[in-house]
């Protein structure tokens, strides 16, 4: 919700409609608050909301209900309001400036990133806390890898190097994390220019590059153990297909928005070979209601998962209300949430069937599975699953 501190001049630089939008209409491009006689407009999610601003609430009230989704509130200590899901959602905005250190801040563990004159964004982190804002530059050059960790201040402060091509390794970018042992790099490769050949060599397994063919649809690569794997995959229908159309790429998904306004959602397709020929199968799914659902609303697509955010939660931890349609009513329960790090097999868990994905060092993410079973975490680390199915006996 929060925009970023040169998120009004951007919207100057883009240009504001000179008369107010028509509430609803499709927007694009358009960071910021829009200023209008008696009015303030805002694109958000991809269409206009406006509001009287005289109606904001005289003082911000974080989970309290509001009428009008995207109005934004502004409040004393950079504290901004937007109606979400007919709630208020409030967090502070950064400073708009590199604040000092030591500097007085409203909310502790909020953390901003700064650009210096020749960077390219966030090569400077605050972060707020008991002794006011602390400021941190990125080291000049990528940090060394292990064993040689270099010690850093700011856990979680990220920044980005730019790596030259040299040989047969192409050029990329390090991503590198503070963590409590020191910076963690990542090295994220650049796609080749022109689609590969498939089970030419390529670097980093799991790398995922998409080449568009002037005919429409694209070629979809992977880095696999082998070497580049490409597929290709057609463009979705421009309208949605009726069920059992053709379809030319079994496995393939294309999503439809829905047309209803007192229905909205979105009809999910899939190209299934199930009748012997590849043909579409499609499914309504509807949003999810907006707000947290009572155990005897009803709900229409059987086995329809949505999350809500539980700020308090049991014991004011946090954590989420999972809710199922189950026979045709939504049953919900609390999720608390996932532990910091990759749970070991004997650690206890409250929430049966309740998943938590974790990124290892050299990972992009979720490459730890973990699932809470029979009352105990149960973790599967993808990177080292083989891929390679056993051989037929």
């Amino acid at each position: 919700m929060t925009e970023d501190p040169g998120a009004a001049a951007a919207a100057g630089m883009m240009g504001c409609p000179v008369a107010p939008p028509v509430v609803g209409e499709m927007c694009m491009g358009m960071p910021g608050t829009c200023t209008f006689p008696n009015l303030e407009c805002d694109c958000d999610g991809g269409v206009w909301a406006c509001w009287d601003p005289a109606t904001c609430p005289a003082a911000a009230d974080p989970a309290g209900a509001c009428t009008t989704d995207g109005q934004i509130c502004q409040y004393a200590e950079l504290l901004s309001c937007e109606c979400e899901g007919a709630v208020w959602e409030c967090d502070r905005d950064c400073p708009a400036e590199l604040p000092a250190d030591g500097l007085a801040c409203p909310e502790l563990t909020q953390e901003c990133g700064y650009s210096t004159i020749m960077g390219n964004g966030d090569e400077l982190t605050c972060v707020c806390g008991d002794s006011g804002w602390a400021c941190s530059p990125c080291p000049a050059t990528s940090p060394p890898a292990a064993p040689n960790l270099l010690a850093c201040p700011l856990v979680d402060q990220e920044c980005s190097y730019d790596v030259a091509a040299a040989g047969n390794i192409p050029g990329g970018d390090n991503d590198c994390t503070c963590d409590a042992t020191g910076w963690l790099c990542t090295f994220d490769p650049d796609c080749p220019e022109v689609l590969p050949v498939d089970l030419t060599e390529c670097v980093q397994v799991g790398q995922d590059c998409d080449y568009d063919v002037a005919t429409g649809g694209e070629e979809q690569c992977e880095c696999d153990a082998t070497g580049w794997l490409c597929t290709f995959v057609p463009d979705c229908p421009l309208t949605l297909p009726a069920d059992g159309v053709a379809c030319g790429l079994v496995g393939q998904d294309c999503d439809f928005d829905g047309t209803d306004p007192a229905n909205p959602g979105e009809t999910e397709c899939t190209c299934t070979d199930a009748a012997g020929t590849a043909g579409w199968a499609c499914i309504f799914e509807p949003d999810c209601p907006q707000t947290l659902p009572a155990a005897t609303l009803a709900c229409t697509l059987a086995a329809q998962v949505c999350d809500y955010d539980n700020d308090v939660g049991p014991g004011g931890v946090g954590g989420e209300d999972v809710c199922t349609c189950t026979d045709e009513a939504w049953a919900c329960a609390y999720q608390p949430p996932c532990p910091d790090a990759p749970p070991a097999a004997t650690d206890a868990c409250p929430a049966p069937a309740q998943e938590c994905g974790y990124s290892t060092v050299m990972g992009g993410g979720n490459e730890i599975d973990c699932v809470c079973t029979d009352g105990n975490w149960a973790c599967i680390d993808e990177t080292l699953v083989d891929p390679t199915p056993a051989p037929a006996p």
